[in-house]
């Protein structure tokens, strides 16, 4: 709001400079005056215009180890705080208070006007109605409406040129512009530019007025001797137009300049020049304060293919099957064509490198098979869907067949459905058991916060207290959006499922459709047919080489190339019923190079094993050496690759891809999580650019302001990956578009490694301590934690001890110092404190972000500290484990 004020006064102040200094003293009044109004039209436009930039950028594709922390358990929103901007509040105040202000002295002046239109006499003449005034010094105008002195009217002393004049003003409705600009003032109150704008606006009446005046063969000299008499410093409604404008401040200069503009003609030549002058200041306004977008137009590489194998061994390419024998044929017609393949999760090893040999022998030189370890994990906890899980979610559902234009063919059961049809249908969501934790059922109470509902029907908050947590087997937290039923009265649902709900409802763990339920499933077209004049083409050319003798043949590149063309159109049935493909000899093979592609995969022996996190700095640089000296004698790029959240790191060989080290330079990719206004954001750092992006997946600047109109399709977030939903916590933190269903089974895919692997360079013991001293790291020697300066300290005096890090990607590493070579184990459970020492293990837990509970009750770190300084004796367990700290009191010591 505040830049489109910024540039709605810049527009204002350029017109305003232009009509100072270019067109004021012209003599071409009407089109000021339009000029002035349209002014204030076209500054309140030009920051809500766009600018589209549209740019060719190439697509490609990069695969690259994000570290993204991954956590597919039911989601759950906790409530936060929302901190309250008192700045903004104050400001939004003053500006609600200037608008009432204003409004009521608009309206107080307009019921001024009524009232002396209704409590005065009125005499019509012509299209015009007088209100006779007692006592009004200064004649004035209200849309027809002209007051004027009583008195005088009656005895005839008002001058003709003057009624000529209000006349002007009623005429010509110079009361619209004048209400058009109060009501903007109203809502614009703090901008200077429309008070002096209204100014000019009203003194452009006074010039239009003249200007009649003056046409009716008045001389000059005598309506401005009656102007001079009218230059009192009588009063007039500020709705009104009045025939001495602007006498109660700076008369004798805006006399002076009315004086001056009566005797000033501008040529016609000067009107045109003058008016032509505006073309350039609205182009420049626009090009300079117009809202810039620019949009990627991609350039699609029409040499690579990109395919999907599915559980059912069958490759697709955007949603349509396709077989060997088309990607081979595809190959004939283009030898530059490179196809990666991504495999369904969890595919067998040997699925991949079958499909190596199968893409291999359709003569396809580039090629690149991604697998996938993670069909364990989901976004909600679910159980594995079988065929008998299917058909007792489906079993009562009526399908609805379409056609490629919606219509229907036909309705089916489940039973009836194809397995091409089945593979169609959305996933069943089992959902496993799990109950609530009893500090959630307390802050459930909250009505205000939560509303409950139980086994689908809505209950009181207070009669959770006849519940216990394990009487649940099922729950859900989701948060209500503004526009619910309910929002308001609380901002939270709660569902929970006892365990005779669960098992009614999920039989064999799935939970059926109801017999109303209908899905439609659109029929795919998975075989275009080729027309009759490409059939009888193909069949020409087809017979004209099958009667060719084999051994005295002339094949011509171009035709074979068509034939291949239009053999790849024809369908099964024309296939069939066609000239049969002509039998070409093999083209001759390329002479043999010493790093030939064709080099089968399996002659080369295993990679090196990957570098381990904490291996010193000389055996990091021996086991680099390694892997590259075994690079360079197979020429094949070794990748690191983790299997699964458990750490486990594998050196592979992804495809038979030649290693070439100029040709591996990837982006460096970076990701984490951000607080903006106090909420988290998920940061993407592409080569030291960094996007931020807020819960509905819009990207946002530092600031949290909007940058882009929509949501952000998941395939743009991090190049080469297809990004969804982001997690932290088990909260939901970002979520972008799924603009690509189809690859819904692989939208958790876990991508290649970086195509280079940085040598890591070494860095001694005290320098790592210090860096990690600075993200407030845990320090720990010989089991006992301890502080970084003490660990500083211990480095610095004894440089032979070792220093282990775990979990250094995370907000709080922790680093262990020891003269073992191993890290020490770590009990889950903390000895308990003494009675010396209590207040400091609270303290301690506390920095570890522990929960503290009082029995079964959950409480703050400060009432935790406060209850064990008088109770010096409570009872204290804390667990590592559950990041918990439990206190109660001995049994027979009064609270």
């Amino acid at each position: 709001m505040l830049i489109y004020i910024l540039k709605f006064s810049a527009c204002l102040a350029v017109f305003m400079v232009f009509y100072r200094l270019v067109l004021e003293r012209s003599s071409m009044h009407t089109f000021k005056r339009f000029y002035l109004l349209g002014a204030i039209l076209v500054s309140l436009v030009i920051p809500k215009l766009s600018i589209i930039e549209y740019i060719e950028v190439q697509s490609y594709e990069t695969f690259q180890m994000i570290d993204m922390p991954i956590d597919y358990s039911v989601v759950e929103t906790i409530p936060q705080e929302t901190n309250i901007n008192y700045t903004q509040l104050l400001l939004w105040s003053i500006y609600g208070l200037g608008v009432l202000l204003c409004a009521i002295k608009f309206f107080r002046n307009l019921y001024r006007i009524i009232t002396d239109i209704n409590s005065n006499p009125k005499v019509r003449s012509g299209n015009f109605i007088n209100v006779l005034i007692d006592h009004l010094k200064t004649p004035h105008t209200f849309f027809h409406y002209i007051f004027i002195n009583q008195y005088k009217f009656e005895n005839g002393e008002i001058p003709e040129e003057v009624l000529l004049h209000e006349q002007t003003h009623a005429c010509q409705k110079h009361s619209l512009d004048v209400m058009c600009i109060e009501i903007l003032q109203i809502i614009f109150w703090f901008n200077p530019l429309l008070y002096i704008l209204k100014r000019d606006i009203k003194l452009n009446h006074e010039f239009l007025a003249d200007q009649a005046v003056l046409k009716k063969g008045i001389q000059p000299s005598t309506y401005q001797t009656i102007l001079l008499a009218f230059s009192s410093k009588a009063q007039h409604h500020d709705l009104a137009n009045a025939i001495n404008y602007s006498s109660t401040w700076h008369a004798v200069g805006v006399l002076k300049k009315r004086f001056t503009v009566m005797k000033t003609h501008t040529p016609k030549r000067s009107i045109w020049l003058r008016s032509l002058l505006l073309l350039p200041v609205l182009a420049v306004l626009f090009y300079s304060f117009a809202e810039r977008s620019i949009l990627e137009i991609p350039i699609i590489d029409t040499n690579e293919i990109e395919l999907y194998l599915n559980e059912q061994h069958q490759l697709l390419l955007e949603d349509e099957v396709i077989t060997l024998e088309d990607i081979k044929i595809m190959y004939k017609k283009n030898p530059k064509l490179k196809v990666s393949v991504k495999l369904f999760p969890d595919a067998d090893p040997e699925i991949s490198q079958k499909l190596l040999e199968d893409l291999r022998k359709t003569g396809i030189k580039k090629m690149m098979v991604c697998s996938s370890r993670i069909g364990e994990f989901q976004q909600t906890p679910t159980s594995t869907a079988t065929e008998s899980d299917l058909k007792t979610h489906y079993n009562n559902v009526e399908f609805q067949i379409l056609d490629a234009n919606q219509k229907l063919i036909s309705t089916k059961r489940f039973s009836e459905l194809s397995s091409e049809e089945k593979a169609l249908l959305p996933p069943v969501n089992v959902p496993s058991k799990r109950s609530p934790q009893p500090s959630d059922l307390e802050r459930w109470k909250d009505a205000k916060t939560y509303g409950i509902w139980y086994d689908g029907n809505r209950i009181e908050n207070n009669t959770l207290d006849s519940f216990s947590a394990s009487d649940f087997s099922l729950f859900y937290e989701s948060k209500l959006e503004k526009n619910a039923i309910n929002y308001g009265k609380h901002f939270y649902q709660i569902s929970l499922y006892s365990e005779a709900y669960y098992n009614d409802h999920y039989k064999n763990g799935v939970k059926p459709l109801s017999s109303s339920t209908k899905i439609a499933i659109k029929q795919r077209t998975f075989q275009q047919i080729a027309t009759p004049k490409q059939m009888a083409a193909y069949n020409a050319l087809a017979k004209s080489y099958n009667d060719q003798n084999n051994n005295n043949r002339t094949v011509k590149r171009n035709d074979v190339e068509r034939l291949y063309e239009l053999y790849g159109k024809l369908s099964d049935a024309q296939k069939t019923d066609a000239e049969p493909f002509p039998n070409f000899p093999p083209p001759p093979e390329a002479p043999s190079t010493p790093h030939s592609e064709e080099k089968e995969t399996s002659l080369i022996p295993p990679p090196p094993p990957p570098i381990p996190v904490d291996a010193s700095p000389e055996h990091q640089k021996e086991m680099q050496a390694e892997i590259e000296r075994y690079e360079k004698t197979y020429k094949r790029k070794v990748r690191t690759m983790q299997v699964d959240d458990t750490g486990e790191r594998l050196n592979l060989i992804v495809n038979d891809e030649v290693y070439e080290p100029s040709s591996y330079n990837s982006d460096t990719v970076k990701t984490g999580f951000v607080k903006i206004n106090g909420i988290p954001h998920y940061s993407v750092s592409i080569n030291n650019n960094t996007r931020y992006y807020n819960r509905e997946g819009f990207e946002v600047n530092k600031n949290g302001q909007l940058v882009s109109k929509s949501q952000v399709s998941a395939s743009q977030v991090v190049p080469g990956q297809y990004i969804t939903k982001v997690f932290s916590d088990s909260k939901i933190v970002t979520e972008f578009k799924d603009d690509q269903p189809h690859r819904k089974n692989t939208v958790i895919d876990v991508p290649l490694p970086p195509k280079s692997i940085e040598p890591v360079a070494p860095i001694s013991a005290l320098d790592l301590v210090n860096e990690l001293a600075k993200k407030d790291a845990t320090f720990y020697n010989e089991g006992r934690e301890i502080t970084s300066s003490k660990a500083i300290k211990l480095i610095e005096k004894n440089s032979d001890l070792n220093v282990f890090v775990k979990h250094s990607k995370t907000k709080n590493p922790k680093i262990f110092i020891t003269k073992d070579t191993f890290i020490p184990k770590q009990s889950n459970s903390i000895s308990k404190p003494t009675s010396a020492n209590i207040i400091s293990h609270i303290k301690v837990m506390n920095r570890h972000h522990a929960r503290f509970f009082l029995g079964e009750t959950e409480i703050t770190y400060k009432e935790a500290l406060s209850f064990v300084r008088k109770h010096k004796n409570a009872k204290v367990i804390s667990s590592m484990e559950h990041n918990t700290t439990v206190i109660s009191l001995p049994k027979g010591t009064k609270n």
